[in-house]
């Protein structure tokens, strides 16, 4: 085997060592001015490849940077008290919403699910986060079933004109009779729909079943309705028909 390398080796070397002597006898034929339009061209294609590489997004770069802070679930007022977290009812949502960017944000809806939820609950936001400002999101959450699950911010921003869906994680903390939203892992996406959409899919399908149902009783209802209307409905014909008991036009006395 080592031969085999040596004589591999060799054979590279020689080529090379051509190569080389090939290219200096090209170079050795080449005036000045050539030499000076060749190092031109190879300085053109250098800062050409510098700036496209300082073009190319990165895996985080030109995302927006948003971050939620201070957020935490709990019952609204009025509900049932103790341990009412554990237990089916309205909630209210309160977080800090931070815009790090040099543009303002337009946050657009607000979307939760647990495991145990067939669809996320969700909320319509109109609220404008300033350029390097924070706002303070309260908004009312239907029931919410579970002690953990995800929560999603979708936002448009003016840099990028694109909508994105900040994503981060809460879980229930029994204790303090809430839910708490994690400041940290959170991450952001470009998405080109709302949980809401999904939402009002599901919601037109059960919709459109429900109907179809009730047509499909009212149908099974009213069939035997017609038919006996049909049947009432049927003219006698007396050259067909059998005269009935009295109709034999017989006298009734003899």
């Amino acid at each position: 085997m080592t031969q085999t390398f040596r004589e591999a080796w060799g054979a590279a070397l020689s080529f090379l060592t051509g190569l080389y002597e090939a290219a200096l006898g090209v170079a050795g034929g080449l005036d000045p001015l050539a030499w000076a339009i060749a190092g031109g061209a190879l300085l053109l294609i250098f800062l050409l490849w510098l700036l496209l590489r300082r073009r190319e997004p990165g895996k985080n770069r030109n995302r927006p940077e948003v971050l939620i802070s201070l957020g935490s679930i709990s019952a609204a007022e009025g509900a049932d008290a103790g341990g009412a977290v554990l237990r089916p009812h309205r909630f209210s949502l309160r977080m800090t919403v931070s815009n790090l960017n040099t543009y303002a944000v337009q946050v657009l809806e607000l979307a939760l699910k647990t495991p145990e939820m067939d669809v996320p609950a969700t909320a319509e936001v109109a609220v404008v986060v300033p350029p390097e400002g924070s706002v303070v999101l309260s908004e009312p959450l239907p029931e919410i079933v579970g002690e953990e699950g995800r929560l999603n911010l979708y936002f448009y921003t003016a840099g990028s004109k694109r909508v994105y869906r900040l994503g981060t994680t809460f879980a229930l903390e029994p204790w303090n009779d809430r839910y708490k939203v994690s400041p940290l892992n959170q991450s952001i996406v470009p998405t080109k729909q709302l949980a809401s959409a999904g939402v009002s899919r599901v919601q037109e399908r059960a919709w459109r079943e429900q109907v179809e149902r009730e047509r499909s009783q009212h149908a099974a209802q009213s069939e035997p309705r017609e038919r006996g209307r049909e049947r009432a409905e049927i003219p006698r014909n007396p050259e067909t028909e059998a005269p009935r008991q009295g109709e034999l036009g017989f006298p009734d006395e003899f």
